[in-house]
């Protein structure tokens, strides 16, 4: 197996800000964009929480609570994994270009 298809299956988590990439391509236009070159890779089951009032993904317990005292706005958390995050990246990759594009197909 090459190294390329190796890190299509992979989730990388950048070590310094914490997003997570799931294609190697984004991970390198990190790296170009913001110099961070340290990459992890993450499990599908690691928990991860978002926030149902502003969307924001917390990948650690603690992000979780730093964010709460600094949003007041965020009560409310779901907890899901890693493997639920990749596949809604991958629903929203599969999209037919009309539907992308605002084109719905119904009728005038």
């Amino acid at each position: 197996m090459s190294a390329s298809a190796e890190v299509a299956g992979m989730v990388l988590r950048c070590a310094r800000t914490g997003k997570l990439f799931f294609s190697e391509k984004d991970a390198k236009q990190h790296n170009e964009d913001t110099g961070f070159a340290e990459f992890e890779q993450v499990a599908l089951e690691d928990k991860v929480w978002i926030c149902s009032e502003t969307g924001k993904v917390c990948v650690t317990e603690t992000e979780l609570e730093l964010y709460k005292k600094r949003d007041p706005t965020a009560q409310t958390f779901e907890e899901k994994t890693v493997a639920y995050l990749r596949e809604k990246h991958l629903e929203s990759n599969r999209k037919p270009a009309a539907a992308v594009e605002g084109g719905g197909g119904g009728p005038p």
